[in-house]
């Protein structure tokens, strides 16, 4: 028997969903009004698929990825919002994660619920872990204020504020964000080997150093990461240092690029 697991606070609709996916065979329904309501349910079982709205009270949706993520759980989450207007579908979410906007049909939701749960049967391989591109993404979409913590073999490498869905600030772990934030969010926003985590956030953002939208943050960012990973590739290819070309050498070469020239013509 495969559970599902639904989060909504609106009670009437998340009784209707129940319902709705209850008819499916060899499916047990659990649900939930909260995040920490579901938790709960998720510390005592936990479910192969998770359907959750992203606009919930206390703590949002987003945060339920991290929970998922430092319980080492890795199921399916299907959000469902009524926020959706600032989605980008140059981004690519995460394998584990779909978006729909209300309303969405239950015929829609149970062929989602079986796709999920007969490919959860089928595969054994864990999914890459939720990164700082999903959870922009989320808080993005759905205008959320979170604070994103990256970390690297145990320490913080740095810290990412959104408010209201805009990237805020970006600052290392001491915190100073009188630093070029840009330059610092391209740091540390595609590290590999961390472990990053989304919390609500709670109080004043501190001070601001970034005003671009994180769509093309990170646009930019993966564009610089693509030109020094090709930097580094036809790097290996060069001379090494001191090695310089002696003028036969010079000669040979550029007669070879005017013999291919003359060739093509």
């Amino acid at each position: 028997m495969s559970r599902v697991l639904i989060i909504e606070d609106e009670e009437m609709l998340r009784t209707t969903m129940v319902r709705g996916i209850s008819k499916l065979p060899d499916i047990e329904v659990l649900d939930a009004g909260t995040l920490e309501e579901a938790l709960k349910q998720i510390d005592r079982q936990a479910p192969q698929v998770i359907l959750s709205d992203l606009n919930l009270p206390g703590r949002s949706g987003v945060e339920l990825l991290g929970e998922l993520e430092n319980r080492k759980i890795h199921i399916p989450v299907v959000y469902i919002t009524a926020f959706l207007n600032t989605f980008r579908t140059m981004i690519p979410m995460h394998a584990n994660v779909k978006v729909l906007e209300k309303p969405v049909g239950l015929n829609e939701l149970r062929s989602i619920v079986l796709k999920y749960v007969k490919e959860k049967r089928k595969s054994r391989a864990a999914p890459a872990p939720f990164s700082v591109p999903d959870y922009l993404q989320l808080a993005g979409m759905g205008r959320y204020s979170v604070s994103i913590t990256v970390e690297t073999g145990g320490a913080i490498a740095g810290k990412i504020t959104v408010v209201s869905g805009e990237i805020w600030s970006a600052h290392y772990d001491d915190g100073d964000r009188s630093t070029d934030g840009k330059a610092i969010f391209r740091d540390i926003v595609f590290l590999s080997g961390t472990h990053v985590s989304c919390q609500a956030l709670n109080g004043d953002p501190g001070k601001r150093n970034i005003y671009d939208s994180w769509e093309s943050l990170l646009m930019d960012a993966a564009r610089q990461r693509d030109e020094a990973n090709l930097f580094e590739g036809e790097s290996e290819t060069l001379p090494e240092k001191g090695d310089a070309l002696d003028e036969g050498g010079i000669e040979k070469g550029l007669d070879a690029l005017f013999e291919e020239d003359e060739a093509g013509k």
